[in-house]
């Protein structure tokens, strides 16, 4: 049996973190962390019965998990959140010796062409922004797209078919790690040791 918690909206994200309604903190932590706590609570009760071996994958993100976007401050928590929850869900099972592989899936290697920039569409009324709401002027892969062209950069996006085979690629051979490294998310992930391990002051990556 697989079971895919795969909840993810954007928070439509713009301007400082000190910026943010309650609300946009609700709503985004509503549906990322909680998606998962909640697909945690009501299916690992029937995945840990099974005699054979059952798989719980957790949609997380590089972005959070390994790095940090500050353009997105309330995404970016909450999948850290969702991360350290998979990792934790992972330690559980292995040393309760149960029969369920937990894997942590992470999108990309670039950013996938979903309606995660359109988030607001399905916004429920009590998380409503209201007038004074943030608002990004991106509600598709294409307006990020078009950011990055005035930016000067062209920005690599990645089809959601590509994150379905390399997940179903990783799933029979029980790995935790979901993902399609490049180059540059490996360079990500080791400047952000070197980081750690030296002391360094944090600056901020780029997407990609």
């Amino acid at each position: 049996d697989l079971v895919f918690a795969n909840a993810g909206i954007g928070a439509g994200e713009a301007g400082p973190l000190w910026g943010f309604s309650e609300k946009d903190w609700q709503w985004c932590f509503n549906v990322n962390l909680w998606g998962a706590v909640n697909s945690i609570n009501v299916f690992m009760p029937y995945l840990i019965t099974r005699t054979d071996r059952t798989h719980m994958i957790i949609t997380g993100s590089g972005n959070g998990a390994y790095t940090v976007l500050p353009d997105v401050p309330i995404y970016t928590a909450t999948k850290a959140a969702v991360h350290t929850i998979t990792e934790n869900l992972h330690y559980q099972v292995q040393m309760g010796g149960l029969p369920v592989v937990v894997s942590a899936l992470f999108p990309g290697p670039h950013v996938v062409e979903t309606g995660l920039f359109n988030s607001g569409r399905v916004r429920p009324e009590e998380f409503d922004k209201g007038v004074t709401g943030n608002e990004t002027g991106i509600n598709s892969v294409e307006d990020m797209k078009r950011m990055a062209e005035e930016y000067g950069f062209n920005l690599k996006t990645t089809h959601p078919d590509e994150v379905a085979e390399m997940a179903l690629a990783g799933i029979p051979n029980g790995d935790f790690w979901l993902l399609a490294h490049t180059d540059e998310s490996k360079a990500k992930v080791q400047r952000r040791a070197e980081m750690i391990i030296n002391k360094t002051t944090p600056v901020p990556e780029s997407v990609g």
